[in-house]
């Protein structure tokens, strides 16, 4: 199963028409294809929550575990092989869902976000979990290096290198116009 989840103020339908419409890779390879709305908060946005202090008490951590319960549940599917994605704020709860719920989530996708400071204070105890990371380094949301409420990716590779027991020195790949695989 794989959870895609829309950026803030979005929708399931905009995740699939211009960000992610895992639908043809989903029915050519046998796995199901999951697009979660976020509820409207208390500010009218359709966002994703996240732990800390902008928290708006909608609990996706629980949400998670109750959509993971319902596939397994429903449609047989193999609690071992969840994986979530997601977009800009989709992208942002990704931390929140590898730090928390690690031993569900095989592994994450995050595109256009990093990990939230209080994400990251309370992330010492996660387990070991898959992830990749999009970001541009002119990124204004997710900026590569770090702003007031998100860590710098130096940081945040260091943590996950050192949860997930990888490899310290990254093996760098240029792929030229200015990308780097690490």
């Amino acid at each position: 199963v794989l959870f895609a989840f829309h950026g803030g103020g979005g929708s399931p339908e905009y995740m699939m028409q211009y960000y992610g419409d895992f639908r043809p890779l989903a029915n050519a390879n046998r796995f199901i294809a999951v697009y979660p709305a976020a509820l409207v908060d208390n500010t009218g946005c359709t966002c994703w929550n996240n732990e800390g202090k902008y928290s708006n008490g909608i609990d996706e951590l629980g949400f998670a575990e109750a959509m993971i319960d319902a596939m397994v549940a429903d449609y047989s599917a193999d609690p071992n092989r969840m994986y979530a994605c997601g977009f800009s704020l989709g992208g942002s709860v990704m931390w929140d869902y590898a730090c928390f719920l690690g031993d569900r989530f095989a592994a994450v996708g995050v595109v256009a976000a990093n990990m939230w400071h209080w994400t990251y204070k309370d992330c010492s105890d996660a387990m070991p979990t898959g992830i990749v990371h999009i970001l541009g380094t002119n990124d204004w949301y997710a900026p590569y290096y770090g702003n007031p409420y998100s860590i710098p990716v130096s940081q945040q590779n260091d943590h996950w290198v050192s949860i997930n027991g990888a490899e310290t020195t990254p093996i760098e790949t240029p792929f030229g116009s200015g990308v780097t695989k690490y």
